[in-house]
């Protein structure tokens, strides 16, 4: 993958996280360590985000050990434990996320980190199945299937 493309996936993982904990994700140097995207939201509230376009287990593999030294390194020094996320551009294996689990740290694909700001296929599918709005039989409460007929009002001004 060229480094535009590389850079844009890391642009997007960013923009995700700053929606999901409405803050900045930027690049930054933790205990000598490069992390992706860090974000420091309070004393006790930190999240370190590294990304990778690369969908081997040796590099997801890699990238767990840079979010454990920068988030002991952080430990360290801050008193505070860092949650970590390491996002992969495309489907990941079982042994990614068991990789990462065993120090506490998930690994998602892209779609599975931008669920966590909105899962629209579950709400989707949660939508479709229920009554919504005003679109109920106030008589039943049952969905009212007829179809949609417009509304339009004058003023007499």
């Amino acid at each position: 993958m060229s480094n535009a493309s590389w850079g844009s996936f890391e642009d997007k993982v960013r923009a995700v996280a700053g929606s999901i904990w409405n803050g900045k994700c930027e690049p930054q140097n933790i205990g000598g360590v490069d992390v992706d995207g860090v974000m420091i939201l309070s004393k006790d509230a930190q999240i370190f985000v590294e990304m990778t376009v690369r969908r081997e287990l040796d590099k997801v593999r890699e990238d767990i050990n840079k979010l454990q030294l920068a988030r002991t390194a952080y430990l360290s020094t801050n008193n505070s434990f860092p949650r970590c996320y390491c996002v992969v551009n495309g489907a990941i294996t079982r042994a990614m996320k068991d990789a990462g689990a065993a120090l506490n740290i998930q690994v998602l694909s892209f779609d599975e980190f931008a669920n966590i700001f909105f899962d629209f296929p579950k709400y989707s599918h949660a939508r479709l199945a229920m009554a919504f709005g005003s679109a109920i039989n106030p008589l039943t409460g049952a969905r009212d299937d007829r179809a949609y007929v417009p509304v339009s009002y004058l003023t007499e001004d």
